[in-house]
C-alpha cells in the first residue's frame, strides 16, 4: 500500500521532481570550480556556527557576541558542521543544492492546489523559479536568505492549510514556522504581520474564535524573536546591534526596488518607466490585488491571496525599514523572498484571463500567455547561462573566486612568519583575512565613529592589510590613514598592500613569532 502511494505521488508530481533535481544539479555546477560562494556575511555566519560547535558560544570571528543578525541561521549551519565537518565551502554546496531542490518541489506541490491549475501552467512557473538569476545568485552563496525563502514558502503552505480547515494544529505549525523565520532574519517580523492580517480578515465561526486564534498565533510567532532579543541585550546591550540612521530616502528605496524588478524582468521590458515610478506602481498593484481578494471575497483562502499579501507586506516592510535604519542598499538579494510570491500573483492573473475568456478570444489570450511564458523563460535562461559561463572558469563572485583565491596579497598574509605576534592587525576586509588565514583581525574604524578613530589613532603598534577589492566607503580611507599616521610600506601588490607603523618598525624587538593563539579556521 505504501509503495502504491509513493508511486502515485511520483507519477502525479514527476514534473516537479524532475525540475527539482535539475535545480540541485544547477547549484552543484555553479559551485564546481571553487566551492560555494562566500561573502563577508557568509564568513560571519560560518564563524559563529563553528564557534558554537567548538565552544558552545555564539561569537563571531573577532570574538564579539553575535547580535547584528538573528541566531537561527548559524544554529542551522552548526547542525551540519557537527554531522559532516566544518569545511563549509564544499559541504555548503550540497546543503544549498538540497534547499533549492526542496524549494522547487514544495512550490510544485503548492501549485497543485492553486485556484486555477494545469500541468503546463505549473511547469512554466517552476521553470521560471529554476532559471531565476536572482534565486540562483542566492542559492550559490552562504546567505541566510537560502533558508528564509524556503521557510517563507513553507509558511504560505501551512497558512493555506489553516485557512481551509481552521485546524488548530495547522495554526500552531504556521506560527512555529513564522517564529523560526524571525530568528533567521529580523525582516521575518513582517511574516507575523502577514499572518495576523490574513487571520484578521478570514471567516471564522465566531468572533471569539478569531480573537483566540490571532492571540495564539501572535504569541507563538513572537516567542523565538523575543528570546533572541533578550539574549542580544544581555550579551552586548543592544537588541539588534548598533544601528545607524538611514541615509537613503523613501523615494531612493523605491528606486532600488524598481532596479531590482528590471533585473528580474526580461531585457525587452527594461526601463519603459523610471525605476522609482515602476517600483511604486508594482507595490500599489500588489496592494490592489490584496484588496480585490478581500472586497470581492473571491479566492480569499487561496495560495494566490496569501502570496499577494506576503509580497506586499514583505516589500513594503523592507522599503520602510531601509528608509529608517541603515544597512546595505536594497538589492536583489534582500528582495529575493518576494520573487516566488510575486510570480504566483502574476501567474494567477494571467491564468484568470484565460478562464474568463471564451471562443476565439480565449484562443488569443492563450497564445498571448504562451508567448509571455516562453519569452520570460528564454530571457531568464540567457543571463543565467551567461553567469554560469563566467563562474565555471572563474568561481562564484566572492572569496572563493580567482580574484581572491589567487590574490598575491592573500598569499603573502598566509605566511605567518612575516608578521610579529605582539602587533595588532587592521584591515579594510578583516573577514577576508580571517577566511584565508584564521587570524582575528580588527576592522578599520568607521568614518562616523569618533571613538573608533581615537582608539585606532592611540595604537602605535600594528599592521594594516589593505585590499583593493575590499572597498568600503563607510570606513576611513587608506590615504587619510597615511596622511595622519606614520606608516611604512612593507609590501605592495597589484591588488593590495601591507603597512606597518614606523614607530613599531624602529623598535629593536625580536621578530621571532610566538605561537599564534588557537582560532577557528574557516577555509582549509
Amino acid at each position: 500500500m505504501k509503495f502504491a502511494t509513493a508511486q502515485k505521488f511520483v507519477f502525479n508530481n514527476i514534473d516537479s521532481i524532475l525540475i527539482a533535481i535539475t535545480g540541485f544539479i544547477f547549484i552543484l555546477l555553479l559551485a564546481k570550480y571553487g566551492g560555494i560562494g562566500i561573502s563577508p556575511d557568509s564568513v560571519t555566519y560560518a564563524s559563529v556556527a563553528k564557534n558554537l560547535v567548538a565552544h558552545g558560544k555564539l561569537i563571531e570571528y573577532d570574538e564579539m557576541p553575535y547580535v547584528d543578525f538573528p541566531v537561527g541561521y548559524p544554529v542551522f549551519l552548526s547542525i551540519f558542521f557537527k554531522l559532516f565537518g566544518d569545511d563549509y565551502v564544499h559541504t555548503g554546496t550540497y546543503i544549498n543544492a538540497l534547499l533549492f531542490a526542496v524549494l522547487i518541489l514544495m512550490c510544485g506541490l503548492a501549485m497543485n492546489r492553486f485556484t486555477y491549475t494545469s500541468r503546463l501552467y505549473k511547469i512554466v512557473v517552476l521553470l521560471c523559479i529554476l532559471l531565476s538569476p536572482g534565486l540562483l545568485e542566492v542559492y550559490s552563496m552562504i546567505w541566510s536568505e537560502t533558508l528564509f525563502i524556503f521557510l517563507a514558502v513553507l509558511f504560505i503552505l501551512m497558512l493555506h492549510k489553516y485557512l481551509n480547515t481552521l485546524n488548530i494544529s495547522a495554526l500552531f505549525a504556521a506560527a512555529f514556522i513564522a517564529a523560526t523565520i524571525c530568528i533567521i532574519r529580523y525582516a521575518g517580523i513582517c511574516v507575523i504581520g502577514v499572518g495576523g492580517f490574513v487571520l484578521l480578515f478570514m471567516k471564522h465561526k465566531t468572533i471569539k474564535q478569531k480573537t483566540v486564534h490571532i492571540i495564539l498565533f501572535g504569541l507563538t510567532a513572537c516567542s523565538f524573536l523575543v528570546f533572541n532579543l533578550i539574549r542580544n541585550f544581555y550579551a552586548l546591550g543592544y537588541l539588534t546591534g548598533e544601528r545607524e540612521k538611514s541615509l537613503t530616502s523613501l523615494t531612493g528605496n523605491f528606486n532600488y526596488f524598481g532596479i531590482t524588478l528590471y533585473d528580474w524582468l526580461p531585457y525587452a521590458f527594461n526601463h519603459y518607466l523610471p525605476e522609482t515610478i515602476f517600483g511604486i506602481a508594482v507595490v500599489l498593484l500588489l496592494g490592489a490585488a490584496v484588496i480585490w481578494h478581500l472586497v470581492t471575497k473571491k479566492h480569499n483562502t487561496s495560495f494566490e491571496y496569501i502570496a499577494a499579501t506576503f509580497a506586499f507586506g514583505y516589500i513594503s516592510f523592507m522599503i520602510i525599514t531601509a528608509t529608517v535604519s541603515r544597512f546595505e542598499a536594497l538589492n536583489s538579494r534582500l528582495f529575493s523572498p518576494a520573487f516566488i510570491p510575486m510570480l504566483w500573483v502574476l501567474a494567477y492573473w494571467l491564468n484568470k484571463t484565460v478562464i474568463a475568456s471564451k471562443g476565439w478570444k480565449r484562443f488569443l489570450v492563450i497564445c498571448f500567455n504562451v508567448f509571455i511564458a516562453v519569452f520570460f523563460i528564454c530571457n531568464e535562461f540567457i543571463p543565467s547561462y551567461g553567469n554560469y559561463s563566467d563562474i565555471k572558469d572563474y568561481g562564484i563572485p566572492g572569496y572563493t573566486d580567482d580574484d581572491w583565491r589567487l590574490s598575491p596579497t592573500v598569499k603573502y598574509i598566509q605566511r605567518d612568519s612575516v608578521f610579529r605576534s605582539d602587533f595588532d592587525m587592521y584591515s579594510n576586509a578583516n573577514d577576508a583575512v580571517f577566511f584565508f588565514t584564521g587570524r582575528s583581525t580588527q576592522r578599520l574604524p568607521h568614518r562616523q565613529s569618533p571613538d573608533e578613530i581615537k582608539e585606532f589613532n592611540d595604537d602605535d603598534h600594528f599592521y594594516i592589510v589593505w585590499f583593493n577589492l575590499g572597498f568600503d566607503p563607510d570606513i576611513i580611507a587608506l590615504k587619510d590613514i597615511l596622511k595622519n599616521k606614520p606608516m611604512k610600506l612593507i609590501k605592495q601588490f597589484p591588488d593590495g598592500a601591507v603597512y606597518m607603523t614606523i614607530d613599531a618598525d624602529m623598535l629593536n624587538i625580536n621578530k621571532t613569532l610566538a605561537t599564534p593563539k588557537p582560532t577557528v579556521i574557516l577555509h582549509k
